[in-house]
């Protein structure tokens, strides 16, 4: 399970906020061009994308007196002089002999190099005249700034770091409730699994291949911190949702944790990458009908919507499938939206879990997809506002601690909690028991 934390606006977002409305302030004419890299078709945008975009636009701000914004969801945007270029000689030849490009001719130059990787190539790019438009260009910012996205490096050619050993010595178990949007709830949420997984560090690898590598490992630490904490799993009511490699379905250990949990009721379920499953599909199929034999759910995770749009998932037979949130989800072209709806009815609308729903955004998209169980940071800040508005000792408490103890599988990340039954809860609607009111 990549466990994620929502990233906090980085500097080039608030730069550009501040540097829009101070330029808005002084009377000389500028023009902005943003380059919308985050509505590229995935697997873009490519490093080369990032790198010949920076340059065309850093070019254009040295000669016309401008600055280049990197932002978070990958866009960039340029920020100069407007008008004609500078530096031409008399009878219109540039000086020194080459061509000076006008910031105004960026846009179709910029969507004549990606249109091959963009839906709607007229949507690549937009332009503001300042100070004109400038309320248009601060909503642009303000939205930016309202993110919850990973900040992509500038230097990002491949998989990230691959020192895959300070990785695992940074790696954690982290547990994460999953929510089924419910009428019978306060809140409308109602807990249905406890995903137990090794939270990837920010910034560390990102290699499928290399992590799935290491899946041995990181088997071997959930595995080992599930049975350190059983004794908590049977009050949280959920089911009990194992993120594995087919091969730590096949362990001793795993076998000893399915026993505990056939002895004291607790549901259980495995979520397999799609990497994993597809890697050896024979063997993943042999897999499912041992577990779904022993009464045990086997699930797809790291599902993208490109997955979607080449594989043909529901054909592997889970019992659920985890499709992870993207921005990009909401900008589909109508032909890419079309062709995800598909899928999901294929799957079954009701045996989709929206992983990764790190932001309000998410739960509005896939609440129109017709998706119901959701999975994420924003789930979890949720619950910990039920939590915190239950719990009797919850003055000195942020929700984002509250969330993040919740997380934690281990007493050290759970301290300075004084309700840690209520934790494994889950929810607060559950923890108005005698105990709880007792404390």
């Amino acid at each position: 399970m990549h466990v994620s934390h929502p990233a906090a606006p980085s500097m080039s977002e608030r730069m550009l906020v501040d540097t829009i409305h101070r330029l808005c302030r002084t009377p000389s004419a500028r023009v902005a061009v943003v380059l919308h890299l985050s509505r590229l078709r995935p697997p873009a945008p490519r490093p080369h994308h990032r790198r010949v975009a920076r340059a065309l636009l850093q070019d254009a701000a040295q000669r016309h007196d401008g600055q280049v914004f990197v932002l978070r969801n990958g866009d960039q945007v340029l920020i100069c002089a407007g008008g004609q270029p500078t530096g031409t000689r008399r009878g219109g030849h540039p000086a020194g002999g080459t061509t000076r490009l006008d910031p105004r001719d960026l846009p179709p130059m910029l969507m004549q190099l990606m249109q091959i990787d963009a839906p709607d190539p007229a949507r690549l790019t937009s332009m503001f005249n300042l100070p004109a438009e400038q309320g248009q260009l601060i909503a642009y910012a303000e939205a930016r700034l309202d993110e919850t996205i990973a900040p992509c490096g500038a230097d990002e050619d491949g998989f990230g770091p691959t020192d895959i050993a300070a990785w695992m010595g940074d790696a954690q178990v982290r547990r994460q409730t999953g929510v089924m949007v419910s009428l019978k709830t306060r809140s409308g949420f109602r807990p249905v699994h406890t995903t137990w997984g090794a939270a990837v560090p920010d910034g560390s690898v990102r290699d499928p291949f290399l992590l799935r590598h290491r899946a041995g490992a990181t088997d071997r630490m959930v595995l080992g911190q599930v049975a350190d904490g059983f004794d908590r799993l049977s009050v949280s009511g959920t089911r009990l949702q194992l993120d594995l490699s087919i091969a730590g379905v096949g362990s001793p250990e795993f076998a000893e944790v399915a026993r505990r949990c056939r002895q004291a009721g607790v549901g259980l379920a495995v979520d397999i990458s799609m990497l994993d499953a597809c890697a050896d599909p024979d063997l993943f199929a042999q897999v499912r009908r041992g577990l779904q034999r022993s009464g045990i759910e086997i699930g797809l995770g790291e599902l993208s919507h490109l997955g979607l749009a080449i594989s043909a998932p529901a054909e592997l037979g889970a019992d659920f499938y985890k499709l992870d949130w993207s921005p990009r989800l909401p900008g589909l072209d109508p032909h890419e939206r079309a062709d995800l709806a598909a899928s999901l009815h294929a799957i079954g609308l009701e045996r989709v879990i929206l992983a990764g729903a790190d932001v309000e955004a998410a739960l509005r998209w896939g609440l129109g997809q017709g998706i119901r169980r959701f999975q994420g940071r924003h789930v979890d800040i949720i619950l910990a506002a039920e939590r915190v508005l239950a719990c009797p000792h919850a003055g000195g408490c942020s929700l984002t601690q509250c969330a993040d103890r919740a997380g934690a599988t281990d007493p050290v990340g759970r301290r300075g909690c004084l309700n840690v039954g209520l934790l494994d809860d889950g929810a607060a609607f559950v923890a108005l028991r005698p105990s709880a009111q007792a404390a």
